[in-house]
């Protein structure tokens, strides 16, 4: 099996981080059942394959609505996933799960997994020096410099490619402008390094209806051609497609008519 990338690696991590899950649950009969698990809508099949591609095995299964790629087998868990896996840098409470899966496939030791609290940031602690971490802790600032030492531009990817929105908001008018957007369930931390890293101006904030999840929005146009220009060429499935629509509207924004034309091709492809 060629050996993936590291960035494919970063890639598949934060695309699981955002859109996966590792499950690993006893019956009332007293049965464990595991299994890693991404479902997507059918037209981002092209994100599962590439999944697929980088761990080597599982399965991709279709419906008329949804795509779902999963691996039940203990002997793949240990010969494909695991040790792709562990030589990632997970960045929010699934690391949790994914300990608590292989835990029991390699060990048989199974207990219940913890509820994750609004702090997830696996091992950050010893990845920023204490004055840093705690000044993070208190006030959600890093600098620039210091959220790229714990976030990758793989993993970043991926975790867009899963949770993040390219838009075209109509402002008033005959006036149009480029949005990006992330929401993450107990993640005002990890949004802020990720503000930090791409230096975005505005705040993250808590979601207006539903508990415990953070967003972070931007329609500033400096930002949105700084992140075209960081993740140019990245992405594997549809947002790949979305991304490169987004880029063209980002030289168009004087022409309302075809920037509305791109707002209904982006909305057809979501």
């Amino acid at each position: 099996m060629k050996q993936p990338t590291a960035f494919d690696i970063d890639w598949l991590t934060g695309f699981i981080e955002a859109d996966g899950t590792f499950s690993c649950t006893k019956t009332s009969k007293g049965k464990v059942q595991t299994a890693c698990k991404i479902t997507q809508k059918k037209i981002n099949i092209r994100a599962l394959i590439a999944c697929k591609k980088i761990i080597g095995s599982g399965q991709i299964t279709q419906d008329p609505h949804q795509a779902i790629y999963r691996i039940r087998k203990h002997h793949v868990f240990k010969t494909h996933l695991f040790p792709i896996l562990d030589q990632a840098q997970f960045n929010t409470h699934k690391y949790q799960a994914y300990q608590h899966l292989k835990t029991y496939v390699e060990d048989r030791i199974y207990t219940a997994l913890k509820k994750p609290q609004d702090v997830q940031l696996p091992r950050w602690q010893d990845r920023l020096d204490a004055p840093t971490w705690n000044h993070f802790l208190a006030t959600g600032w890093l600098s620039s410099k210091k959220a790229w030492s714990v976030l990758s531009l793989g993993w970043l990817t991926g975790f867009i490619e899963g949770d993040g929105s390219f838009y075209i908001v109509k402002k008033e008018e005959g006036r149009y402008a480029c949005g990006f957007g992330l929401t993450q369930k107990h993640g005002f931390l990890l949004l802020s390094a990720i503000r930090s890293g791409l230096k975005i101006q505005a705040q993250v904030k808590a979601h207006s209806k539903i508990q415990d999840v953070w967003v972070l929005e931007t329609t500033s146009k400096a930002v949105a051609k700084n992140i075209a220009q960081t993740f140019q060429g990245c992405f594997k499935g549809i947002t790949s497609l979305r991304f490169r629509l987004w880029v063209r509207a980002l030289g168009l924004s004087h022409d309302s008519v075809k920037m509305e034309r791109l707002q209904k091709l982006l909305r057809k492809v979501s």
